[in-house]
């Protein structure tokens, strides 16, 4: 699939981020010994998010123009992004579960929930990245690096907000709701994420088709 291919251009411009989100990850780990399995969840998502703004960010105009020249179609190349985006997601998770394996070492309880919170990291994340690539791609490579770099990292922060100030006292019926129904509302989450990826791949192909990148 040629899809394949521009997730790999994606990979080889964007490796020292991806390094980055394992040492991010240990931090992370920190949280979680702090606050719990949830805290590190909630800051993978954010780490994510910015992870795959970034890789927007390392998009050149001038690059376009020779992407353009590789045998691909407009799909091809927005299917590859969102691919990318599911490859940073794995990686999320793989720093979740190398998280719950080190404070099981240190002798911290991981929680009875991981499975159902993994899950549910994977749709949220899905459904966030659905968005975002689709707004990356309205606003298209007319911004210079420096704003570029700031604009990218915003609906990160936006979707971050809510998460850290979520007050479980206030709310605790609908966290009681919630952990009842953990499993099902992951399993929903994250096919609620490949129906609205795959919109987002539709989408932003057109967007691409009439946006000119290269100008």
């Amino acid at each position: 699939m040629r899809a394949v291919n521009f997730i790999k251009i994606d990979l080889i411009k964007s490796k020292m981020h991806i390094i980055s989100m394992f040492l991010l990850g240990a931090l992370g780990c920190v949280m979680a010994f702090e606050s719990g399995m949830i805290a590190d969840i909630a800051y993978m998502l954010f780490v994510v998010g910015v992870m795959q703004g970034a890789v927007f960010v390392n998009d050149r105009k001038s690059d376009t123009g020779l992407l353009h020249l590789l045998p691909a179609t407009d799909r091809d190349r927005v299917l590859g992004r969102t691919l990318t985006g599911f490859v940073l997601t794995l990686i999320g998770v793989i720093n979740i579960l190398g998280c719950s394996v080190v404070l099981t070492v240190l002798g911290k309880t991981v929680g009875p929930y991981l499975l159902e919170g993994i899950l549910l990291f994977i749709g949220v994340a899905l459904i966030f990245l659905a968005v975002q690539n689709t707004i990356f791609y309205l606003l298209g490579l007319n911004l210079s690096k420096q704003i570029s770099g700031i604009v990218h990292i915003i609906p990160a922060f936006l979707f971050l907000f809510p998460l850290f100030s979520f007050s479980v006292s206030e709310n605790i019926s609908i966290l009681m709701w919630a952990i009842n129904h953990l499993m099902p509302f992951a399993i929903c989450m994250i096919a609620v994420g490949l129906v609205l990826s795959a919109m987002s791949v539709f989408i932003s192909e057109r967007i691409v088709r009439r946006k000119d990148f290269s100008a």
